[in-house]
């Protein structure tokens, strides 16, 4: 069946923004709110991402109370609102090409619908159809099926329409609760065990920004 609706992540799945943007944030919290503590290495950091998630690496792991996890969120927004993040190679083509031939881009995030519109009109010219980021209400928000029934419904698509693509495993959660078929985004994964999840689990695996252009476009 034709893919009519994109549903992309944002951070390493389209913009390179973890080494550059987000990790650096998070060192500076860590500096700030745990001075004492060795930081996790970028490695590390992105393998807590994975799992058991951030915020749940923050308070689980580094036991954030609420006032840190407020401090934690201003020096976030404040390196967000900074930068702008590169795109990956390739993605600009596909997403032009998508949009170009009528189909639908929806975002679905844990970066905010601000940003996210900013980098949209930045690289692309244009904002996505629809955008589900952090600011959303809990049932909104990445893993919770919200986004995913709100985009079936708004846009009148069956779940074979559509295509979740991520770099992490929140996003393939998600896809699951409405049946919507899963991709990888392999382009950014650099974790042995984090690779080997997915490739168990998704129901596609793309090791290129290539392999899924050509995915999406002989369906």
């Amino acid at each position: 069946m034709e893919i009519r609706c994109l549903i992309l992540d944002h951070d390493d799945t389209v913009v390179q923004s973890s080494k550059t943007i987000h990790y650096p944030a998070f060192l500076e919290t860590m500096s700030i709110l745990r001075p004492q503590i060795t930081p996790p290495t970028f490695s590390e950091y992105t393998s807590y991402c994975f799992d058991p998630g951030f915020i749940n690496m923050c308070t689980d792991i580094y036991h954030f109370d609420s006032t840190e996890l407020k401090i934690e969120y201003a020096i976030w927004k404040k390196h967000t609102f900074s930068s702008i993040p590169a795109l990956y190679p390739h993605i600009d083509e596909l997403i032009r090409q998508f949009k170009k031939e009528d189909g639908i881009i929806a975002v679905v995030s844990h970066s905010e619908s601000k940003e996210i519109r900013r980098d949209y009109l930045h690289h692309f010219g244009f904002e996505p159809d629809i955008i589900f980021g952090w600011d959303q209400p809990d049932h909104l928000r990445k893993p919770q099926a919200g986004p995913c029934e709100h985009i079936l419904q708004k846009f009148r698509l069956l779940p074979a329409q559509c295509l979740m693509v991520d770099d992490m495993k929140l996003g393939l959660i998600m896809s699951k609760q409405v049946d919507i078929p899963f991709a990888a985004a392999g382009w950014s994964i650099e974790s042995e065990h984090i690779q080997t999840y997915f490739r168990s689990e998704a129901d596609y695996y793309f090791e290129t920004i290539r392999q899924l252009h050509d995915f999406v476009f002989e369906k």
